[in-house]
């Protein structure tokens, strides 16, 4: 006659809890296995990513502003009109024809008609965005008020008996506003310097660089 067997340490048919001897503990599979009976495994907990923020960041950049490139065009421009309307109305004040002028003075007036031109062209390529215009502007400004300072030094106008004309006089003369060409000559050399400074100045060239950054560029 045979009994129906018993677990160890209980009755037949009693289910003995788990932990108890004789009766191992369920195993839970690692990450990664599947347990038996399921389809598929469990993947690994999701780590979260540590690394370097995404490209383009970085202390944001300042805007460029237009204005100092737009007052530096318009001061190229009144660089322009002092200096060459200064040599017109030179030549319609002196006795002398444009071929008889000594040579220091002829130096002078072709000189500052060249700046003239110049300026205005380094107008026209500010106010169209050009670097070029900056650059072309601030030089003719700056070769502009030095030719007004090296004038009673290098025209032969300002001499009497081999002896020039000393630069305070010639500043005097000329801010007494009572010619036309010297008046022309004396807002030049006011104006010159402040072209001079707006050409340089960092913001003029950011809007610069600002209109290429605008478009893509070609690979």
């Amino acid at each position: 006659m045979s009994y129906p067997q018993q677990g160890p340490g209980g009755y037949p048919g009693q289910q003995q809890p788990q932990g108890y001897p004789g009766y191992a503990p369920p195993q839970t599979p690692p990450p990664g296995f599947a347990a038996p009976g399921q389809p598929y495994a469990q993947p690994y907990p999701q780590q979260q990513q540590y690394g370097y923020p995404a490209q383009g960041g970085g202390y944001p950049q300042p805007s460029a502003s237009s204005a100092t490139a737009i007052i530096a065009g318009i001061l190229s421009l009144a660089v322009a009109v002092c200096l060459g309307g200064a040599g017109v109305a030179f030549l319609s004040d002196v006795p002398f024809d444009l071929g008889n002028l000594p040579g220091g003075a002829a130096a002078i007036l072709y000189g500052r008609f060249a700046l003239a031109a110049l300026a205005l062209l380094g107008a026209i390529l500010i106010f169209a965005r050009q670097t070029a215009g900056a650059v072309l502007a601030l030089i003719a400004a700056a070769l502009g008020a030095l030719s007004i300072v090296l004038e009673p030094m290098i025209s032969e106008m300002y001499s009497f008996r081999g002896v020039s004309m000393d630069l305070g006089t010639f500043l005097e003369a000329l801010f007494k506003f009572k010619v036309a060409w010297a008046s022309l000559l004396a807002v030049g050399l006011v104006v010159a310097p402040l072209t001079i400074v707006f050409c340089a100045l960092p913001t003029t060239f950011r809007w610069f660089r600002a209109r290429h950054a605008a478009y893509p560029q070609p690979y």
